[in-house]
């Protein structure tokens, strides 16, 4: 049996063509077999094509919230609703996307809204890790005194612009976030050995509830707002669970930040050399009182050396009055004396002896004085110097952490 249809020969003869039954059977196989390799490939070609979008939109709001980041210091809080305005009471919720300059939502393959989470845990001073809050918490160790001569320099841990926090207590921040212990409470993936607390994370719900128990949410990923624990990033993928979780850890946020190079300035340079220009400072400042000792011995000895001459002088007039008394002893004595005499001509000797040892000593006392003197003026100049350079390190290094992370 076979299917006809008429048509003329060249001699115009009517003559039967079509197709056979064997032939719609082989066409009707080929066909079946492509629409099951079609219906077999289109879900993972559906599934890849979801999963290229997702990632695109997850790199493009990376960059976002990094420059949201660069702009006010701080990550942006979730959204409570659709509305994309950040509610600050949440860590878990809608993406703020009118908070982070967005016009619409940001939606995936299936038409549904990306959702966000942050960690944000609030502690006291710098151990502080609230990512959305701009506060002060980084501390400089610096000498708290700039430029005194009169207070000795304390090197200790200090906030050195109270009340403008930026970019620097940002990254501490982050720093202390690669520190903390695990806390269930706080936004984090995974359980057990692969617990992992991380700065924020976007989740995409993916096309279908694929474990078939909340709705588009697989896996451990949940509606519920105190509920933030995630899956891993590389739980995705598998037959109970198309989610799809994008995570920043805080090194990770760190590093795009350029806190590894700004910090070691201006957190740990410039308050460095603050400290040791005090140091100097105050270095200086003491050899100054030592040189002002010196100028004060001296004098002293100076005034010593005086004396020892005027002991001097007096021992030789004494010495000398006793010469004629000798010399009469020694004629009375028809010169049994004579050894007085000689003697007393010894200690006129010895007296003017110690007064020409004086007299050097004077001369020596006083050029030790003019060389101290000029040292103490000397150091006196120099310390006046080095309190000038010490006020303006000191002011740069405030300067520097007033400005932060991002203005350098």
């Amino acid at each position: 049996m076979f299917m006809q249809s008429k048509s003329m020969d060249k001699l115009g003869v009517a003559t039967q063509t079509g197709y056979s039954l064997i032939e719609l059977s082989v066409a009707v196989m080929i066909i079946g077999f492509v629409v099951t390799i079609i219906a077999e490939l289109y879900p993972k070609i559906s599934d890849s094509s979801a999963k290229q979008v997702s990632l695109n939109q997850s790199e493009r709001l990376e960059q976002t919230i990094l420059g949201f980041v660069f702009a006010t210091g701080r990550l942006p809080c979730p959204a409570s609703n659709m509305t994309g305005v950040e509610n600050c009471t949440l860590e878990k919720g809608e993406l703020p996307y009118r908070t982070l300059g967005l016009a619409t939502p940001i939606r995936n393959q299936a038409g549904i809204a990306l959702r966000y989470a942050v960690f944000d845990k609030s502690l006291t001073g710098s151990s502080d890790i609230a990512l959305t809050e701009l506060k002060d918490r980084y501390e400089a160790f610096i000498a708290t005194d700039d430029n005194s001569v009169n207070i000795r320099p304390v090197a200790q841990k200090t906030i050195l612009n109270v009340g403008n926090p930026n970019g620097l207590d940002m990254c501490h921040a982050l720093l202390n976030g690669t520190k903390t212990s695990n806390d269930t409470t706080k936004l984090h993936t995974g359980t057990g050995a692969n617990f992992k607390h991380v700065a924020y994370l976007i989740h995409d719900l993916g096309l279908q509830d694929a474990d078939n128990l909340n709705g588009l949410f697989d896996g451990s990923n949940t509606v519920t707002a105190t509920d933030l624990q995630f899956n891993q990033p590389t739980d995705i993928a598998s037959l109970n669970n198309d989610d799809r979780v994008y995570v920043k850890s805080f090194s990770q946020l760190w590093d795009d930040l350029g806190c590894v190079s700004v910090t070691s300035a201006v957190g740990h340079g410039h308050p460095n050399v603050a400290t040791a220009s005090a140091i100097m400072n105050q270095a200086l400042a003491d050899y100054k009182v030592q040189a002002e000792l010196a100028a004060d011995v001296a004098s002293a000895d100076i005034a010593a050396a005086a004396a020892a001459i005027l002991s001097g002088a007096s021992g030789t007039a004494a010495a000398a009055a006793t010469i004629p008394i000798a010399t009469s002893e020694s004629i009375n004595t028809a010169g049994a004396a004579a050894p007085t005499a000689a003697l007393s001509v010894a200690a006129v000797a010895a007296a003017a002896a110690s007064v020409v040892t004086a007299s050097i000593v004077t001369g020596m006392a006083a050029a030790n004085k003019i060389g101290a003197d000029d040292l103490v003026n000397q150091v006196s100049a120099k310390l006046t110097e080095i309190n000038t350079l010490n006020a303006s390190i000191y002011s740069n290094a405030v300067q520097a952490d007033a400005k932060g992370v991002y203005q350098q």
